[in-house]
């Protein structure tokens, strides 16, 4: 499956963010006990942006 996504749009930025999510959701899932621990401040910034 393709995704096309324009540049510099609403939806490119959307779909950034998810994968950083996904990302992090993922790592903190799959390690051993602590993985919570091994986020940072700006992960955790990041996590919970909201942009109006």
């Amino acid at each position: 499956m393709y995704r096309l996504v324009a540049k510099g749009t609403i939806e490119e930025k959307i779909f950034e963010l998810a994968g950083k999510k996904r990302e992090l959701v993922g790592a903190v899932l799959n390690e051993d006990v602590g993985g919570a621990k091994k986020l940072t401040k700006g992960d955790l910034e990041e996590l919970f942006k909201f942009d109006a």
